[in-house]
């Protein structure tokens, strides 16, 4: 599929696309469905950004956002199969989209919005590039006051200021995000992050799992609320530890002793 210049109208059509896709125009989604549903591994690219209305990947050898350009999904974005790799691009999911997932999940950057309101959570549908590693990670806020974004993704590798952290030496990694413009929380939040069996060394108890909030250049351990052999949640962040306007973004990670690959947490920051 290539729009190579001019406008490309769907209108309510709905569009399978077994090919690549190409968007050096401009597209016009209207109410229908683009469903890459291709044999091999299909890119998603061009000189324009592309919007959906609905987008669907039912492709198990996955999608990729080639060039350097973002794809924003402004009604239901549908995993049936396969891993949306977004590379240093964003999967924008819009104030007026949502998710439904039965296999997949998005490789790289996925930014949600996030609505003013009392309660608001919201769940990154993340993991690495294995499709079987599907480990999202949830925010909960009691009450968000001003509306904005949240930007997560996974992230391979040792934390880089692991030799400062906890004494106990951890030898996980961490899964990290960002958010340019994080939403305004009014009351303290909460984080769930999910985590496969695999990536925990033999000796880990997962009962006793801690996190610690990296903000340069210092380490700080919230309060930890429920342990599941699978999840951890972390209570009571308050405001400053979601959003910073000044400082780099704040990190976070597990230990002891943790994963060979990535425990997947979220960060996020905001910005002026």
């Amino acid at each position: 599929m290539t729009i190579s210049g001019g406008a490309l109208n769907a209108n309510s059509m709905n569009l399978n696309v077994g090919g690549h896709w190409t968007n050096n125009g401009a597209f016009t989604p209207g109410a229908g469905t683009v469903t890459f549903n291709g044999t091999v591994a299909q890119n998603l690219g061009g000189t324009s950004a592309t919007t959906f209305n609905n987008l669907t990947l039912n492709n198990a050898n996955g999608l990729s956002l080639s060039g350097s350009t973002d794809a924003t999904v402004n009604g239901l974005l549908t995993f049936t199969s396969g891993v949306l790799s977004t590379g240093s691009n964003k999967l924008i999911v819009s104030a007026t989209g949502s998710v439904a997932r039965t296999s997949g999940h998005v490789f790289g950057n996925l930014q949600k919005n996030v609505a003013t309101g009392a309660p608001v959570s919201r769940t990154s549908d993340i993991g690495d590039a294995a499709a079987a590693n599907y480990t999202p990670a949830t925010v909960a806020f009691a009450s968000v006051s001003t509306p904005g974004n949240l930007t997560a993704r996974a992230v391979s590798g040792d934390h880089p200021q692991i030799g400062s952290a906890h004494p106990m030496r951890p030898k996980a990694s961490t899964a990290t995000g960002r958010s340019p413009t994080v939403a305004r929380p009014s009351s303290p939040a909460r984080r769930r992050v999910q985590f496969l069996t695999a990536d925990l060394d033999p000796s880990t108890s997962t009962t006793s799992l801690i996190c610690g909030k990296y903000d340069a250049p210092n380490w700080t351990y919230p309060t930890i609320g429920t342990r599941t052999a699978n999840s951890t949640e972390i209570t009571g962040l308050r405001p400053s530890a979601i959003s910073n306007s000044q400082r780099p973004p704040v990190s976070t990670r597990m230990f002891p002793p943790l994963t060979h690959r990535s425990i997947r947490l979220v960060r996020v920051s905001r910005s002026i």
